[in-house]
């Protein structure tokens, strides 16, 4: 749960440069300075800056080192702009990244580490990120309905509303570390109430 709600957040926007020196899995280099910069700035914008410790610096640190683990410095720069030129705003962009598994697997590492990220809770930012939330949202409910499941479903509830619902109930309700165990029977409980008062607010 944690990934998909965070995720939009975790994915900054940086730029490359061509004079040094975290080495990626084909020897080329890249200057670490700018990007861990503009990765601090990609994270300190927007109201959820605060669940990241040292502004930032040491998940912008992870979360380079964990790409040149992943990637040749070509295929990382040959995903990332095919996501941000495919894309219309920095959240669809993050999204587009969400999809591929080695930037997800590079920053589902860095969020793990509760020696860089803060136990707080967020905030949906902005119509954009809650547009994007609905869509993960529809994405699990797919993921766990067969599509005659996911199809009746849509007859009796407005699924859009219904996803908006469920999400922002779900981040007013859990912190970080307690996304991280909603299988917990305290949490279940909390979970599936908010998921039957999501569903009976906007039954058709």
């Amino acid at each position: 749960m944690k990934k998909l709600l965070l995720i939009l957040l975790c994915l900054p926007m940086i730029g490359f440069g061509q004079d040094s020196y975290v080495t990626f899995l084909d020897g080329e280099t890249m200057k670490r300075d700018r990007f861990i910069n503009e990765c601090m700035v990609s994270m300190g914008e927007g109201k959820n800056k605060n669940i990241f410790k040292r502004g930032g610096l040491d998940y912008c640190h992870c979360f380079l080192d964990n790409l040149a683990k992943r990637y040749t410095l070509s295929d990382f720069q040959f995903d990332y702009y095919t996501a941000r030129g495919t894309s219309k705003s920095f959240e669809e962009a993050a999204y587009q990244l969400f999809k591929n598994p080695k930037i997800l697997a590079a920053t589902e590492e860095c969020m793990q580490d509760p020696t860089i990220m803060n136990d707080v809770k967020m905030e949906i930012s902005s119509k954009e990120m809650l547009a994007l939330h609905v869509s993960q949202c529809k994405d699990m409910l797919k993921a766990n309905m067969s599509l005659g499941e996911y199809n009746e479903f849509l007859k009796y509830v407005y699924v859009d509303q219904y996803c908006a619902c469920y999400m922002e109930k779900i981040i007013k309700e859990f912190t970080l570390k307690e996304m991280d165990n909603l299988e917990q029977r305290d949490n279940l409980i909390k979970v599936e109430k908010i998921q039957e008062e999501c569903m009976f607010d906007n039954l058709r």
